[in-house]
């Protein structure tokens, strides 16, 4: 693979080849994907391509990676950002950091609609399939920090809080994170989804502030 910079001709060469893979792993996903296919539709040889990519998978995490690194290591930040405040700011604030966290990965998904969804739709078998996975095993954590919290500022309010265990925690992220990704692989307008993420974030936040005795 050629570790120079690039001419101009080949940088339109390497926007061939990702215009083809985007259409060859949307239809085909990774798995299904021919690499065969995607140096014939860019109209390069198969010998010009390893010039750029030495295989599919680099192919593919030079278009996808970028994005799933993005979104994990912002709501990675806001998370650990979150767990050092006090905590009456943490109670305080929650709501506010949980929408602006949500929208801000919303926004960025659809600035970059096509890797996102082949990220969300076509990835197994690639280190991207775990999105989901990931984000909810980083929320349950955070849940299980807040509860060690409350347990220490509420005392026997608390108690109904602190029953629920880690089953019910997972569930709930992942339901949330999977009805995130519902938004991102349905054909809908930002706005749209703009929309359907509020309803969804008032959904879940009026649930947990149910459970947690509306102490936020």
């Amino acid at each position: 693979m050629n570790t120079q910079p690039y001419t101009t001709d080949e940088v339109q060469t390497k926007r061939r080849i990702i215009e083809a893979a985007l259409y060859e792993f949307e239809q085909k996903g990774y798995q299904g994907a021919s690499l065969r296919q995607i140096v014939k539709n860019a109209g390069v040889t198969t010998g010009a391509f390893y010039g750029y990519y030495s295989s599919k998978a680099e192919l593919f995490e030079g278009i996808v990676g970028v994005h799933y690194d993005a979104m994990m290591q912002h709501y990675t930040d806001v998370q650990e950002s979150f767990a050092i405040k006090e905590f009456d700011e943490q109670k305080a604030d929650m709501a506010d950091v949980s929408r602006d966290c949500m929208h801000w990965m919303l926004n960025y998904a659809y600035e970059h609609l096509r890797e996102v969804r082949i990220m969300f739709m076509k990835s197994e078998g690639t280190r991207f399939s775990d999105f989901v996975d990931r984000l909810v095993e980083i929320e349950v954590e955070s849940t299980e920090n807040f509860k060690v919290d409350l347990h220490n500022d509420m005392k026997e309010a608390a108690q109904e809080f602190l029953n629920i265990d880690y089953r019910f925690e997972h569930i709930m992220a992942t339901g949330m994170f999977n009805a995130f990704r519902e938004l991102i692989v349905h054909e809908m307008t930002y706005s749209e989804a703009k929309v359907q993420l509020e309803l969804i974030r008032r959904f879940y936040t009026a649930g947990w502030q149910e459970l947690f005795g509306g102490i936020f």
